[in-house]
């Protein structure tokens, strides 16, 4: 990497959807219900069946929209209620905010930390499909971006209380030209990017129909969208150079093809930093599958994962501010991942 203008900025910071929970944000199980409760016709009496029988909405998800046995009307309105839930999901995030306003400080200090500085790049990657970050990470440090896509209103502030505006991200004329000069200077790519690995709320895309990855197949819905494709490139590269610190904030280590990068980058040196409001034992047991039953999916490589982890925090990143001009609740976190 010594031809290369940028250099990565350690700690990296990867978010799920335990990051967004105390800022408004749904889980799973909360995804879950929207859905189910949107289908409230006695039309979608299968649908409602098939949720019954899997909690996890994007197995059903995947149930519905590849089997044989549902019309095209059924796995509409199934599509449908999932949207729905995302916008409800954003609707939560923006009203939560408007009325705990002090923990958009709270956000914007926790993720400016990763910034990074000069020839120093700073990375924040995401499972996440919410716009949270767009709309209240306002930040005043530098510029915050997502490669090859761009909006004159996100990270602005201009966001809080407006329409999410969609993009298309399947016709990227210049895609090709930041995967080539992605280290280098000029490249209108700066110092602290976030890339978002499952698409987003507000993506669309010509070949899906869909900028969101969802279901069981993610690493193959990701391979057949080129942008996508190449944010989970990058994030393979980011992690397997040597030495790099990853701070892991609200993810439940589900995601196969997400994990297979985490342990390969072990052999590089990867250093591991969970946050989570889960007690340790909790954690523990849900890492190793120890309280899975019948019909739960295990954590895939969940005992490689427990093995290479280096440390593990006991809260939520909203906890990780300064309540005063000398405290600071998330000091120890902060020294024990090198961020000064």
């Amino acid at each position: 990497m010594t031809d290369r203008y940028y250099r990565i900025k350690s700690p990296i910071l990867l978010t799920g959807a335990g990051f967004s929970k105390p800022f408004g944000g749904y889980l799973a199980s909360e995804m879950w219900s929207l859905i189910f409760n949107q289908l409230s016709s006695g039309n979608y009496k299968a649908l409602k069946t098939i949720l019954r029988g899997e909690m996890n909405y994007e197995r059903a998800y995947d149930l519905v929209m590849s089997g044989s046995d549902f019309s095209l009307a059924e796995k509409s309105a199934f599509s449908n209620a999932l949207l729905e839930a995302y916008s409800e999901l954003d609707r939560s995030i923006c009203v939560h905010l408007g009325n705990n306003r002090s923990q958009i400080q709270c956000l914007r200090y926790f993720i400016e930390r990763f910034a990074g500085e000069g020839q120093e790049r700073g990375f924040v990657f995401t499972l996440n499909q919410d716009a949270l970050l767009e709309r209240f990470a306002s930040l005043g440090t530098g510029i915050f971006q997502i490669p090859s896509l761009g909006h004159p209103d996100w990270f602005s502030g201009r966001l809080e209380n407006q329409p999410f505006p969609e993009i298309d991200i399947s016709n990227q004329p210049h895609l090709e030209q930041f995967r080539n000069n992605f280290w280098s200077k000029g490249t209108g790519l700066q110092n602290f990017l976030y890339i978002k690995l499952h698409g987003s709320y507000g993506w669309k895309s010509s070949r899906t129909g869909n900028g969101m990855v969802i279901g069981h197949d993610k690493a193959g819905s990701i391979s057949r969208e080129p942008l996508l494709k190449w944010y989970l490139d990058v994030f393979r590269e980011v992690l397997c150079t040597p030495n790099i610190t990853l701070v892991v904030a609200g993810y439940g280590f589900m995601d196969r093809h997400i994990n297979e990068v985490i342990i390969k980058a072990a052999s590089t040196g990867l250093q591991l930093h969970v946050i989570s409001p889960m007690q340790p034992r909790d954690f523990r047991n849900h890492i190793l599958s120890v309280t899975a039953t019948a019909g739960n999916v295990s954590v895939p490589y969940g005992a490689e994962i427990w093995e290479m982890l280096s440390g593990y925090h006991c809260t939520s990143a909203d906890k990780m501010v300064p309540t005063s001009a000398s405290a600071l609740p998330g000091s120890t976190f902060f020294r024990q991942v090198g961020i000064h």
